[in-house]
């Protein structure tokens, strides 16, 4: 699609707007030492530099970069390319082909140029501070690897939906925001309205999808600017974001309550720490988890709560590793889903949604004054486990 749109001027813009923005004040230490980084460490840079070091030692203005598109290594076992590996210096013109898919840098000729967006150096020079060592961003030929070796329709290639689901946090990180999204949907129930965006507007099941509702689109969503005088808020949102700020936010907050059994809480680390330095650190002995059953000692009103609940009234101080009362606001509780064949992890998950108050681990499993010896013992004791009531709850909370 091509175009051309004009804004308007803004008679009266919103207040913070016409904040001052004073372009001396940028911190020139913070751009110094970026600009150091990358000279140092980014292999694309470099290639920049030979260039122009070359131009200054020989007083040439025909020289031309080509960023080579394919690469002969294996991207998995030589994970930083070198400079040799990514460019290629020529004095005239390179022997080029319609299907080339390198990129020529060259001195400017007046004319566009089209860059082939598959390029394994195009991501690197679009973000250079999301791929600091100019490493390769995606390319046709990566490698799948597929644990279903028996399948006729195979496919050999990673494609690109699964290249950025990887570099934007992998089929966890997903989950993850999808377990939020229903959460918060079980809370303030089932958004009216799901808006997905597309490349093609025209395809055959959006258009179709759109007909058989047989509503106006332009009710819902308009990609024309607002009239300043007739639709002023909208006028100063679409001012706001063009301009580049935020308009939106998540309210209430979701909050992640992570468990453990004891003893078995995630630590994260480096391979060149010291085991030592790692062990005294106040995240291991102080979980988000354990620090919960010593706010029920330290506060009355967290007796009458359950885990699953505590969010609603306490408010988890990371800085700290501490649990504090809320004082304005609440937040929604998201408990990491488990599988019943998670054995013991899957039970405790159960009794946080049933058990009050308790100061420490064994009086997780204290149901009605009896101790009891495992998770399990307690779930049947409360009768969760009587028949496939388990089973049920389940699919109940999934489907709400």
């Amino acid at each position: 699609m091509r175009g051309k749109m004009e804004l308007p001027m803004m008679q009266d813009p919103p207040k913070v707007l016409n904040q001052n923005f004073d372009i001396k004040k940028l911190h020139t230490k913070i751009v110094h030492d970026l600009k150091m980084m990358l000279d140092e460490h980014n292999v694309l840079v470099k290639s920049f530099r030979i260039v122009k070091d070359t131009i200054r030692q020989h007083d040439s203005s025909n020289l031309k970069l080509r960023l080579i598109g394919r690469r002969e290594g294996n991207g998995r076992m030589y994970n930083l390319p070198t400079v040799s590996e990514v460019t290629t210096l020529a004095v005239d013109n390179f022997e080029t082909s319609s299907a080339d898919r390198d990129i020529i840098v060259e001195t400017q000729t007046g004319k566009l140029k089209q860059i082939y967006e598959l390029n394994a150096s195009y991501l690197g020079l679009q973000y250079p501070l999301h791929f600091l060592y100019g490493q390769d961003g995606y390319r046709e030929d990566i490698p799948l690897k597929q644990l279903d070796t028996k399948s006729s329709t195979r496919r050999r290639r990673l494609n690109m939906r699964e290249f950025f689901a990887y570099k934007l946090g992998g089929a966890r990180y997903m989950i993850q925001n999808y377990q939020d999204a229903m959460a918060i949907c079980k809370w303030a129930g089932y958004p009216k309205l799901f808006i997905t965006l597309t490349c093609n507007p025209k395809m055959a099941k959006v258009v179709r999808f759109i007909e058989n509702r047989g509503e106006d689109i332009d009710k819902i969503i308009s990609t024309e600017i607002p009239d300043e005088a007739i639709d002023p808020e909208y006028y100063a949102t679409v001012a706001w974001r063009i301009l580049g700020f935020d308009i939106h936010y998540r309210d209430p907050p979701v909050e992640r309550l992570n468990f453990h059994l004891p003893n078995e809480q995630n630590i994260i680390f480096l391979d060149i720490d010291l085991i030592d330095a790692i062990m005294n650190r106040n995240a291991v002995s102080n979980s988000m988890f354990s620090t919960w059953m010593d706010a029920n000692k330290k506060y009355v009103e967290a007796k009458e709560l359950t885990y699953a609940k505590f969010p609603i009234r306490f408010v988890w101080k990371s800085s700290e590793r501490e649990w504090h009362p809320r004082k304005q606001g609440c937040a929604i509780e998201q408990m990491f889903f488990m599988l019943l064949g998670c054995g013991d992890m899957y039970y405790l998950r159960i009794l946080f949604n049933i058990v009050q108050g308790p100061r420490n681990f064994e009086e997780i499993m204290n149901i009605n004054g009896i101790q009891y010896n495992s998770l399990r013992d307690a779930c049947y004791a409360l009768g969760l486990l009587d028949d496939d009531k388990e089973y049920v709850d389940g699919v109940a909370e999934a489907s709400n």
